[in-house]
């Protein structure tokens, strides 16, 4: 019996507590963003024991970056975003260039549960990849440039408004390619560039796996 009121005096001061913590202790504040700046690429990260990374990172983004602005005749307008991140228990990599170009790198170790990935550097594997997303999707025309100017930036499409993928289109009419044009693409590059190393070799399962 005293236990039990103990533990409900305890439960009380608790709750009371509660939103004096919420609102003014820094424990429930998200760390603040830094970032690095390197030609043609911004880093956002949120840890200081991630800025180790960084310099090999801007390294390695320089070098695919320029291989691609080669092959395919790329020309840029805007700095690439790279948000460095470890989120997940594995590494991974997202891309888009909507509504700027901006690539998600998460940090981990890769899983290689299905699939055939060249495990040298995956830093210097993951930028060969994701570029490729940015170059062939933020590669414009002409006439896509003069949308951009007409909409003040590229348009991205908004579930409340289903008008905007016509005018995502206008602006970045090849990033709604299918994916499997997108991620085949992206596969052959990164292989080919990282020495015939790559998920290219990989079976059938794993392409239907990476187009799901």
């Amino acid at each position: 019996m005293v236990l039990r009121q103990l533990i409900r005096k305890l439960s009380f001061i608790f709750i009371l507590f509660i939103p004096v913590l919420g609102s003014g202790s820094s424990l429930f504040k998200p760390p603040p963003l830094k970032h690095a700046h390197a030609p043609g690429l911004k880093v956002i990260y949120y840890h200081p024991l991630h800025e180790y990374a960084i310099p090999h990172l801007a390294n390695c983004f320089m070098n695919s970056f320029s291989m691609h602005q080669k092959r395919f005749g790329y020309e840029s307008f805007e700095d690439v975003v790279i948000l460095l991140q470890d989120f997940g228990d594995y590494g991974h990599g997202g891309a888009d260039a909507l509504p700027t170009n901006n690539v998600s790198l998460g940090i981990a170790p890769f899983s290689y549960a299905y699939e055939t990935m060249p495990a040298y550097d995956r830093f210097n594997w993951l930028m060969h990849h994701e570029l490729v997303h940015i170059v062939t999707t933020d590669m414009s025309t002409g006439r896509d440039r003069i949308f951009r100017s007409l909409f003040g930036g590229k348009v991205s499409p908004s579930i409340d408004n289903p008008l905007s993928i016509f005018y995502g289109y206008l602006t970045t009419p090849r990033r709604y390619s299918p994916r499997w044009y997108h991620e085949g693409m992206a596969v052959f590059v990164e292989t080919w560039m990282s020495g015939g190393y790559g998920r290219v070799m990989g079976g059938y399962d794993e392409m239907v796996f990476r187009t799901k």
